[in-house]
């Protein structure tokens, strides 16, 4: 393909730099375009001109140009090849017989172009619409089923639904599997993160093989960056979305204050008289949140978000509170989505109640505040995070219900000018910000809060999510029509979505064939169908077979730190001590803050004989549930026992 446009080699032209190299691939991350000083001939001519129309998020245009073409034509999935076979495809042409050095570096970074360009287009089909076009729909290649089963983890498999799946398979090919080959390209780390976070969260549940990959390469991508600049706030950011996917948050908020100690940004709490009602006829204390910004992102002029915003349906209620003297200095981009991180971790980390919803409210206020200098997308965050913050409050859950619903809509939406492409995805990578069927997840949700069950199996159905099916029939008292729809599902249904369904149906039936069915179906790797299994055994008092149960399950996924604390309980009730020791133990790794976790912990210490590991357990349960009784009572008979 590349002779037939009149190139006899990837390096037709001068010699590429180092500091040209590293120029286009930063202009790859940060998606701004950058003119090459030197000039461009032949292939690296075209790269230059590739990465720019990236830069501006002309992603169908690159993707169908004839060097991003070819390397995607090197994976042969129309064909049915292997994945193996690809690699060493990929790998020959990288290393291009006997050409230079220069010529491999330009082979190398057309590789990373064609993957970031892939992953994008995913991006753009799931999370940021609009609709990608119709000739790069009938142009991406069909996916083998090896493929498929590789975007299978841990038991963990791919969303129904998810779109375009084969453009996630070319991206994962050369960012993962020919990541070594990739070694004149420094940012093709950064680049398999972004990969692999985007894989893990189109799948059913956390992967821990992805969760120790990614935690690997951003340890390695943060030892390497030494200097202070704009691109190490971005991976900061990027690694702390990360953390807190995982529930890791007290290392999401390091990374988001170094991210900050970056570019500057200073905020704090504080008071301030304000009114939240129209008719309001004296001021009251808000907390707000001030920040100075000393970062010089900017977003095009004219950009004002605010027409976005659902207006409140209770009439009394202001848009948002008037604040008296409020200083709204501006806060550049990325310090929103630094502010916009906080906001999340503070939630994740702090129990659910007022107090922790008036905090992140003032995140939120303050990024919205910036609706004539935000980017669309960190104002889409913005709108989602309050929006969840109101769904738990009768004057506001209707305002919350119709603004997720406006954010699932605009994914379609081509009408406003403000919602261009570029603007969609410049940072998508720094804003906690879900695909599209999560969104639509969350409005049938907000359904049920609302009491309107009806409509919410409506939206569940078309998700084909089958646990909140199941979950809406049993609120409506039809659990036996719940059956018949999975069960004529099934009829159909071949692959993972048989093995889900399976699920289901145990689910609705309480028949522990069905798991084992799904069990079997899986090749014995769903560890969603064990975990089920476990807690059936373990509700009818089967206790050395739930303990087998958690313990099949487990070994293949160890994230879930509700069935680590399961298992714990049913190994403690068959006095199984080492394995309710590592089992609460691995509880309390996965959540600190389990008090109850510590608690049984000192427990199994105690029957151990191990007293000083028992009075730290029993330490820590204290210092997470100060003010519960029942584990006082416990600490005084430790202490009782031990003199």
């Amino acid at each position: 393909q590349m002779e037939a446009e009149g190139h006899t080699g990837v390096g037709g032209g001068p010699a590429l730099s180092a500091t040209v190299l590293d120029d286009l691939q930063t202009a790859l991350l940060t998606g701004t375009p950058h003119k090459p000083s030197q000039a461009t001939a032949g292939v690296l001519g075209q790269v230059a001109e590739a990465c720019d129309k990236f830069c501006n998020s002309d992603l169908d245009t690159v993707y169908v140009s004839g060097i991003v073409a070819h390397v995607v034509s090197l994976l042969h999935y129309s064909n049915g090849g292997s994945i193996g076979e690809a690699v060493v495809r990929v790998s020959n042409f990288i290393d291009g017989g006997d050409s230079s050095s220069e010529d491999c570096h330009v082979r190398q970074l057309v590789v990373m172009l064609t993957a970031a360009t892939a992953l994008n287009l995913f991006v753009q089909g799931n999370w940021t619409g609009p609709e990608l076009p119709k000739p790069i729909i009938d142009s991406i290649p069909h996916l083998p089923q090896e493929a498929m089963a590789e975007l299978s983890v841990d038991g963990e498999n791919a969303y129904v639904q998810t779109r375009y799946l084969p453009l996630l398979a070319i991206a994962r090919t050369l960012l993962v599997d020919c990541l070594p080959f990739l070694s004149a390209c420094k940012t093709a780390g950064w680049w398999n993160t972004r990969c692999l976070f985007a894989w893990q969260r189109i799948l059913s549940g956390p992967s821990d093989t992805l969760k120790k990959s990614l935690d690997s390469r951003f340890t390695e991508l943060v030892a390497g960056s030494r200097d202070q600049n704009r691109l190490v706030a971005l991976l900061h950011i990027e690694r702390a979305l990360v953390h807190q996917f995982y529930s890791s948050f007290d290392d999401a908020m390091a990374s988001l204050k170094a991210s900050a100690g970056v570019t500057g940004l200073q905020i704090k709490l504080t008071g301030a008289m304000g009114r939240r009602t129209k008719y309001q006829t004296f001021d009251t204390p808000l907390l707000v949140l001030e920040a100075a910004s000393t970062a010089t992102d900017t977003v095009p002029k004219g950009e004002d978000q605010g027409d976005r915003q659902i207006a409140h349906l209770d009439d009394n209620l202001l848009a948002e509170p008037t604040i008296n003297n409020d200083k709204n200095d501006y806060v550049a981009p990325i310090d929103q989505c630094i502010i916009l991180g906080m906001c999340e971790a503070i939630g994740q980390s702090q129990a659910k109640n007022k107090l922790t919803n008036e905090e992140m409210m003032a995140y939120v206020a303050r990024v919205l505040k910036q609706n004539n200098s935000t980017n669309w997308m960190i104002y889409s965050a913005a709108l989602l995070i309050r929006a969840r913050l109101e769904a738990f409050s009768q004057r506001t859950a209707d305002r919350a219900a119709m603004q997720i619903q406006a954010l699932v809509e605009q994914f379609f939406d081509t009408s406003d000018e403000k919602a261009s492409l570029k603007s969609r995805m410049q940072y998508i990578w720094q804003v906690p910000y879900p695909p599209r069927h999560v969104l639509r997840k969350e409005t049938g949700s907000a359904h049920m809060r609302l009491g309107a069950a009806a409509s919410a199996l409506q939206i569940f159905e078309q998700l084909e999510m089958w646990t909140e099916v199941i979950t809406c029939y049993r609120i409506m008292g039809k659990l036996t029509l719940a059956e018949q729809v999975v069960r004529k599902q099934l009829e159909t249904a071949t692959g993972s979505q048989a093995v889900e369904l399976w699920v289901a149906l145990g689910d609705v039936t309480n028949d522990p064939s069905a798991w084992e069915k799904a069990w079997e179906l899986s090749g014995r790797r769903y560890a969603r169908a064990m975990r089920s299994l476990a807690a059936y055994h373990l509700r009818n008092n089967n206790n050395t077979k739930c303990v087998e149960c958690y313990e099949l399950a487990l070994a293949i996924n160890p994230l879930y730190p509700d069935s680590w604390f399961s298992f714990g309980c049913a190994s403690m009730r068959i006095q199984a001590w080492e394995k309710a020791a590592r089992a609460f133990s691995r509880v309390v790794q996965l959540d600190n803050e389990n008090s109850e976790a510590w608690n049984n912990l000192a427990a199994v210490f105690v029957k151990q004989r191990k007293i000083r590991e028992a009075y730290h357990a029993l330490s820590e349960a204290l210092k997470w549930s100060h003010d519960n009784w029942k584990m006082w009572q416990n600490f005084s008979l430790f202490i009782d026992g031990c003199w």
